[in-house]
């Protein structure tokens, strides 16, 4: 379970992570072999809190000999901001989720998701970056400018602790 980030029994927040290039394979289950969630597996058993991925991009992930290459959860979660893309087999599955604009290769409900390709550009040494015209390439990706909100108005807690992605970024 979980070839790039297994968390069992755990929420984490998830802010501003690439999971790419993982494997996961099928190990001896009672019926069958099974790998699961070659990029994501979350599992919070036995805990209130929701796992929650924000900012997220989890691609060329696989699963081999079972389900789902990029995320695989078995509790609620919360996924916002996120790309899931390129993951064999499928991109996505899990228990009641709440997905709202993220683009995965598949129709979801959800405020704000998108399945367009997300046009992933290789520069300066980084993957994963998204095409942009304004940056010099021909076509500008569906990802860019389709998120939730401005960084600084996705925040945590309370004040006089509250944190906002325009802080950790």
């Amino acid at each position: 379970y979980g070839g790039g980030v297994s968390c069992w029994s755990s929420a984490p927040v998830m802010i501003n992570c690439l999971v790419s290039g993982n494997r996961v394979e099928g190990v001896p289950y009672p019926y069958a072999t099974q790998g699961y969630g070659g990029g994501i597996f979350l599992s919070n058993f036995e805990q209130p809190e929701e796992p929650v991925l924000i900012n997220c991009t989890v691609v060329d992930n696989e699963a081999v000999e079972g389900d789902y290459g990029g995320i695989l959860t078995s509790c609620d979660a919360i996924i916002t901001n996120c790309i899931s893309w390129n993951n064999a087999p499928g991109s996505f599955s899990g228990s009641t989720i709440n997905i709202t604009y993220s683009d995965m290769p598949m129709p979801l409900t959800g405020e704000g998701n998108i399945n367009e390709d997300p046009l992933f550009i290789t520069a300066g040494g980084y993957d994963y970056l998204l095409s942009q015209v304004a940056a010099g390439q021909t076509v500008t990706s569906p990802c860019v400018d389709s998120g939730s909100a401005p960084a600084s108005m996705i925040c945590f807690g309370d004040e006089p602790s509250q944190v906002c992605l325009d802080k950790l970024t």
